[in-house]
């Protein structure tokens, strides 16, 4: 056998042991959906509260604001769930690779 095959048998092998079966590519999809949505929706919750701390110290934004935007306030009654959403993902991913 010449070096050069023996180097592509060794590659087609290590290809093979490192693919990615289906459900495992779904799920780190799946899983870079989420921190996108998270990310996202921290840093929505962040602006929010920066608009109502303006709005509360002005209130002829705070009239703008609330003749613009119905139920502006709204965003308060949902609890931040961020913390268990990355907990969550946290046991995901390592559940993934074999860390219970």
């Amino acid at each position: 056998m010449k070096p050069q095959s023996v180097v592509l048998e060794a590659q087609a092998a290590m290809a093979e042991n490192t693919a990615s079966p289906p459900d495992l590519e779904y799920e780190l999809i799946q899983i870079r959906n989420i921190v996108g949505l998270a990310t996202f929706a921290s840093e929505a919750r962040r602006v929010l509260a920066q608009v109502d701390t303006v709005a509360e110290s002005m209130p002829q934004v705070a009239k703008v604001l609330n003749g613009l935007i119905p139920a502006r306030c709204q965003w308060i009654e949902y609890p931040d769930m961020l913390a268990p959403v990355l907990d969550d993902l946290y046991d995901r991913l390592g559940s993934l690779i074999g860390r219970e």
